[in-house]
Parts: structure tokens; sequence; C-alpha cells
């Protein structure tokens, strides 16, 4: 039962980080063409 809440409250925080991610790939590939 606990896991499942914790697993509940890391699962927005693990897909902010993944946009994150993301939106840095895209910058340093768009500086990268820029160049």
């Amino acid at each position: 039962m606990n896991m499942k809440k914790i697993i509940r409250k890391e699962e927005p925080i693990a897909k902010e980080q993944l946009i994150r991610l993301l939106l840095t790939l895209q910058e340093d590939a768009t500086t990268a063409i820029g160049k």
C-alpha cells in the first residue's frame, strides 16, 4: 500500500525531469544547428 502511494508521488517529478531533459536536448540541438 505504501509503495503505491510513494510511486504516485514520484511520477509527476519524473515526468517533469523528462520534459526538462527533452527541452535541454532540443536547445542543444538548435544551438548546434545554428552554429
